[in-house]
């Protein structure tokens, strides 16, 4: 993805493109992008957008051999571009490896095209996921153009695009900020931009942004729920603890999912007090277990308060309640708030 933003910052294109992977929000940033450079005023002649699942592939095939209109390219974007989607292996059909969504004919015609392509004509293709990388038309846009994988960021990598979009936006942030907004926003740069977007507007009149600011504000995961649950159970104030579990529940977090996270957070617990006993920081700590820094101060700071027994004993309660659960054995929810009222007691 940095290659085609550096080749496009040059105004370098190239003839056939196929973008693919599961962040639209980056995705569509290229497309414009590509679109500045390919037809820089926005000349609706000269840009045509097609739909996969509602044209032919002879379709393309027609509008990428057309010229423009007083101009050196076209653009033709085809959305999600059904025949570069991975095909359902069958039972009978093991060989074949082409993709699914055209007729076989017009596919071996795009195939050709790609290998000779207009070269007044930007074609780029599109599609959710992943393409069949062993298809002979992924194979022939390798060659003869390029394939750009939008993935969502994640860890480090995640903290660097919201530390990025906020230095850009004039904001400073306190010191392992970025850490918990990457933690409680939701999954792919769409949410980071959406609260990080909301920061900035809820701190319009100062330069620094501070931990105080981003709770106040930003939409938080149901991690968040979480630690806030873990907090009251280490505090063993079992009725605030019950509350919050209760208004998980309701925010349509399914009791499982939440007994996962509750004995994620403890057995990490458990690795971060044995790296805190032979002399690890939390820093390292977070380094070496590949966690969120914010997530492993939490753990840092619980394990501290519990003893060995304790984080044993609880997992135990844990484990017990999900697989009662998965045994029919009682309802999922009332297990886990009883599980929560035992820890409590602990």
């Amino acid at each position: 993805m940095k290659s085609l933003q550096q080749s496009l910052a040059l105004g370098m294109t190239m003839p056939v493109y196929i973008f693919c992977g599961n962040d639209a929000y980056l995705m569509e940033q290229a497309l414009h992008q590509l679109s500045e450079v390919v037809n820089p005023g926005g000349n609706p002649w000269n840009q045509e957008i097609m739909r996969g699942d509602e044209h032919e592939i002879l379709d393309v095939i027609d509008a990428v051999q057309s010229a423009g209109f007083f101009t050196d390219k076209k653009l033709v974007i085809v959305r999600d571009a059904v025949w570069l989607r991975p095909r359902r292996k069958k039972a009978a059909d093991h060989a074949e490896n082409e993709p699914d969504g055209g007729d076989k004919k017009q596919l071996e015609q795009l195939i050709q095209y790609v290998r000779d392509p207009n070269p007044a004509t930007v074609l780029v293709m599109t599609v959710d996921g992943n393409v069949n990388r062993a298809s002979r038309l992924v194979k022939a846009v390798a060659s003869s153009g390029r394939i750009v994988e939008f993935r969502a960021p994640k860890g480090a990598e995640r903290e660097q695009w919201l530390a990025n979009y906020l230095r850009a936006a004039g904001k400073t942030v306190e010191p392992g900020l970025c850490a918990y907004l990457s933690l409680m926003c939701g999954d792919g740069v769409a949410a980071l931009k959406s609260e990080a977007d909301k920061l900035i507007l809820y701190c319009a009149s100062q330069t620094l942004i501070r931990q105080e600011d981003a709770e106040a504000v930003v939409s938080r995961s149901s991690l968040a729920g979480v630690f806030e649950l873990t907090d009251l159970v280490v505090a063993k104030k079992a009725a605030a603890a019950v509350d919050v579990l209760r208004r998980l529940l309701i925010q349509g977090e399914a009791p499982q999912a939440l007994v996962g996270m509750l004995s994620h957070q403890y057995r990490t617990t458990i690795a971060a007090k044995d790296m805190l006993q032979r002399g690890f920081r939390s820093p390292e700590i977070a380094s070496k277990l590949g966690i969120n820094p914010y997530f492993a101060k939490k753990c840092v700071a619980l394990s501290r308060t519990l003893d060995y027994r304790q984080l044993m004993r609880i997992l135990d309660i844990l484990l017990l309640a999900d697989l009662d659960g998965k045994n029919g054995k009682g309802d999922a929810a009332q297990l886990l708030e009883l599980a929560i009222l035992k820890i409590c007691a602990l």
